[in-house]
């Protein structure tokens, strides 16, 4: 697939999403600069939620944006899209209300080639 294509891994794409909810915890619900190219929110909405794929624990029902003003693009994705990602290679289904294609994160999060 695109991912495979593109030298990344869904664990490296996982890693990035992880790597800017932790960058924006401190901002409190307000973007906060990461580095010149990067802003990040993070918003906390009470309540946990389980993963439909079953496996341990709950996730947080929290939102992260990530603005990537180099390219003027902007995506937004929760804690459960993490752990799809990086547990299940899984974006959600086309046409799906909260879909996130591969290569909108890859790109607006500027994920490395995976070594």
């Amino acid at each position: 697939g695109i991912v495979r294509r593109s030298g990344r891994t869904h664990k490296a794409i996982a890693e990035r999403m992880q790597f800017f909810r932790e960058a924006g915890l401190d901002g409190l619900g307000e973007f906060i600069k990461v580095d010149d190219t990067f802003e990040v929110r993070v918003d906390s909405v009470r309540g946990k939620l389980p993963s439909p794929f079953g496996g341990p624990g709950m996730y947080s029902k929290v939102n992260t944006t990530v603005r990537n003003n180099a390219l003027k693009r902007e995506i937004t994705f929760t804690d459960l899209h993490i752990h799809f990602v990086g547990d299940h290679g899984f974006y959600e289904g086309k046409g799906s209300l909260f879909r996130l294609e591969p290569e909108d994160l890859i790109i607006t999060l500027d994920v490395p080639v995976s070594s």
